[in-house]
């Protein structure tokens, strides 16, 4: 059991540090060249929605 969890937490460690930070190494396993963080964040929702959204009295 406790090589099994070695292997998880050693893959996880892997994937987490080293592929995702890497930015030729990303395609290889099937992320996208860019990270996410440099795409542009979506609007808040404003108006009904965001009334809806934070279930505010409808006054």
């Amino acid at each position: 059991m406790l090589l099994l969890g070695a292997a998880v937490l050693g893959c996880a460690l892997l994937h987490e540090i080293l592929i995702r930070r890497t930015p030729w190494l990303r395609p290889l396993f099937g992320l996208d060249m860019r990270s996410r963080r440099t795409r542009p964040a979506k609007p808040a929702p404003t108006g009904e929605a965001d009334r809806l959204w934070r279930l505010e009295d409808p006054t």
